[in-house]
């Protein structure tokens, strides 16, 4: 059986594209980044050229999918009042 790769997500930029990659090796998801290559080449980060896929192994690719999705949807919690002291 040949192992074929699925897109789970598009970004803008490698960057971002790095960001997933190494958030789903984290997770035991092995992925590749694929990017046209003349965005590559200029390193651009946006419009078409700037568009980067994330590749998973049709086997993970529900599981990528969903932790991308998670990362995507997450709330970012504002960090403590660090001026704020209960102490009088």
């Amino acid at each position: 059986m040949e192992d074929k790769l699925i897109r789970v997500a598009s970004v803008n930029g490698a960057l971002e594209g790095e960001i997933l990659r190494a958030m789903l090796a984290a997770e035991g998801i092995d992925s590749t980044l694929s990017q046209e290559a003349a965005g590559a080449a200029f390193a651009v980060g946006v419009g078409a050229l700037g568009v980067v896929d994330v590749l998973v192994l049709e086997q993970k690719a529900e599981a990528a999918r969903r932790l991308i999705d998670v990362y995507r949807n997450a709330e970012m919690i504002p960090p403590p009042d660090e001026g704020d002291s209960s102490e009088g």
